[in-house]
């Protein structure tokens, strides 16, 4: 898998806690902040799978909803 540099400025207390949570977990600060963007990254992908199937399902199911909300 090919890798891209990205520098990031972050705020002190962010560094510090990073810089903690490193040490204390003995991972690299790299590791740790690939990790919390695939995890945002993942979750923004899920919630737009499911407001997509949602839209889907409202569409398809449009005339029976609207009797239910009479």
């Amino acid at each position: 898998m090919a890798t891209h540099q990205l520098p990031v400025r972050l705020p002190d207390d962010v560094y510090v806690a990073l810089k903690a949570h490193s040490t204390y977990s003995e991972r690299s600060m790299n590791d740790i902040t690939v990790e919390a963007l695939r995890a945002l990254l993942g979750d923004e992908t899920r919630r737009a799978e499911i407001d997509a199937a949602a839209d889907r399902v409202r569409k398809k199911y449009r005339r029976a909803l609207d009797r239910l909300a009479e």
